[in-house]
């Protein structure tokens, strides 16, 4: 994780002209942090603070639009980076994970010769199930619609 500058554009609407700004605009980027994410600035994690602004007014709907600079703490998502992740599902084709909000996959070709047996992987004496936290090395990373999602290795 790494702290990142950002710029976001927020519109005010002209019934809330009188609250607080600063308020408003933190407030208003948190409740939807989940529509800041983007290829270039990661998975966005959390907002630390913002940092100026600048603002005009909308000619066309009257908002007022901010056009904020934040610093935020966010995940940029590369190929081979090797992250801890919990599992949330195990099936016979292979495991889901989480990692904050983003689903990674591990197709069963890629757990290193770990096998499906009821409900679990195992290989030897390892073995994983649903609530494991495992480390893996992604390999393909997707980004549609404001969301992230992998495809990876398991590290063992």
């Amino acid at each position: 994780m790494e702290q990142r500058k950002i710029q976001r554009i927020v519109f005010m609407p002209p019934d809330k002209i009188g609250t607080d700004r600063r308020e408003f605009l933190l407030q208003t980027l948190k409740q939807n942090r989940d529509k800041l994410h983007s290829q270039k600035d990661g998975y966005i994690v959390e907002i630390v603070k913002i940092i100026d602004w600048s603002n005009q007014v909308s000619s066309i709907t009257g908002n007022i639009l901010f056009n904020t600079n934040l610093l935020v703490n966010s995940i940029v998502l590369k190929k081979n980076l090797e992250i801890p992740v919990t599992v949330t599902m195990i099936l016979a084709p292979g495991i889901l994970c989480n990692y904050y909000d983003i689903k990674i996959w591990v197709p069963i070709s890629n757990t290193n010769g770990f096998k499906f047996i009821s409900n679990m992987l195992i290989k030897k004496k390892q073995q994983i199930s649903v609530g494991s936290t495992i480390n893996v090395k992604l390999s393909e990373i997707r980004y549609e619609k404001k969301k992230f999602s992998c495809i990876a290795s398991l590290v063992t």
